[in-house]
């Protein structure tokens, strides 16, 4: 039994001896002091409940664990569709997710295969590097393609070159994640639609071992 348990019992059984002692002229200092023994031992049970806690208090473990995941879901802003200089474009795109207990650096983003492959194209396809992910960090988005309007063509979106391929024919990419701490890689199936605006869709994740 604690401070607190053992003040609030003294103060429970003193109180109702106290109160019909104000009718007679028997001293109250017994039952006073019980009061105030009670009172001091519940304020101090009380604050050591709470300093204990504080100091039981522990920051999380920390592994140091890496842990990547690429994100995609149907629509926005995987998909989207927005104008510039008066033309709709439409652009697809991927996530990606810093899920371990320490940062993510030195990433790079790059298509690493595209079939049917077009003659104009050559992979791998940089897409984004340098790029570092803190821990907790919510997703990073990664533009992948984009397609303007009045054109028969979508182009990747690539550091170095822009690869422009046709836009009636579907085709599946492999697209990999490089960090120091990690790597992760998925493939995924796009294409446009009748109103010409594209769309992304996860086929599978790719072990790199």
């Amino acid at each position: 039994m604690n401070k607190f348990e053992i003040g609030l019992g003294i103060l429970i059984a003193a109180v109702p001896v106290a109160l019909p002692m104000v009718w007679f002229d028997t001293p109250l200092w017994a039952d006073l002091a019980c009061i105030a023994t009670g009172l001091f031992l519940i304020a101090h049970g009380a604050s050591g409940k709470k300093s204990n806690a504080s100091v039981n208090r522990k920051e999380p473990l920390r592994l140091n664990i890496p842990e990547m995941e690429i994100m995609l879901h149907e629509g926005f802003p995987y998909e989207a569709t927005g104008e510039s200089q008066g033309k709709t474009v439409s652009t697809v795109r991927i996530g990606i997710k810093n899920w371990g207990d320490t940062d993510l650096t030195g990433c790079k983003v790059y298509i690493d295969a595209i079939d049917p492959m077009p003659s104009a194209c050559k992979t791998p396809i940089m897409l984004s590097k340098g790029v570092e992910i803190p821990c907790d960090y919510p997703e990073i988005l990664v533009d992948i393609a984009t397609r303007q309007e009045g054109m028969n063509q979508y182009r990747f979106i690539a550091e170095e070159a822009s690869n422009y391929l046709d836009d009636e024919t579907p085709r599946t990419i492999v697209v990999k994640v490089e960090a120091e701490e990690c790597h992760r890689g998925a493939s995924f199936r796009i294409w446009t639609d009748e109103q010409k605006h594209m769309h992304i869709r996860l086929v599978s994740h790719i072990e790199l071992g």
